[in-house]
């Protein structure tokens, strides 16, 4: 029987935002450090928060059109292979980006790296975005995926389930399982 290392997580599933494109008060609601506990209630819906948010933005919000995705995405696989990090999928919406990859570093720190490299890689390919100073939305999400038989339908999850599909990338073996019995978000 093969011993799973208790420490590490066998991938992370990464989200974050593009610049002031969910802030707090929206209707969608959101969360803060204070409001990111399982279990807790999110900051509700408040269209006088969400004015004052917008209202403190240094600059507009940010939307990614597609050859800004497909940087994104050839930034992230960069970023992977450069760092020896494996690469499960990525999906490169207009307003954030789904992740799920196996790195050697905290999740947040990953999430980080990956976030810094992007913006480099936007401001290098895209002479319009040079003087922009904001891309991302503060922190995001790092989910540890501790067990193998959640991997896949965190996959399924960023491949699938995100509407129509844009700067993609995945594993060519996502293709050649069975998805019967999946647990689903």
């Amino acid at each position: 029987m093969k011993k799973i290392n208790i420490d590490t997580p066998c991938a992370y599933f990464l989200t974050f935002r593009t610049y002031a494109t969910w802030l707090h008060g929206d209707t969608r609601l959101s969360v803060d450090p204070e409001h990111n506990v399982y279990g807790t209630p999110r900051i509700k819906e408040n269209p006088n928060l969400e004015k004052v948010m917008r209202s403190e933005c240094l600059e507009d919000k940010f939307i990614m059109n597609a050859k800004h995705r497909k940087t994104v995405l050839e930034s992230i696989i960069d970023t992977c292979e450069y760092n020896h990090w494996h690469l499960h999928a990525a999906h490169v919406r207009s307003n954030h980006a789904h992740i799920v990859l196996r790195s050697d570093m905290a999740g947040k720190l990953t999430r980080t790296r990956i976030k810094i490299y992007a913006t480099k890689f936007l401001k290098r390919d895209h002479s319009e975005l040079t003087q922009r100073k904001n891309f991302w939305s503060e922190g995001g999400s790092a989910k540890e995926i501790w067990r193998p038989e959640f991997l896949f339908p965190t996959m399924h999850y960023v491949i699938e389930e995100q509407g129509e599909k844009m700067a993609l990338y995945y594993e060519k073996e996502y293709d050649e399982i069975d998805r019967s019995g999946f647990f689903m978000f």
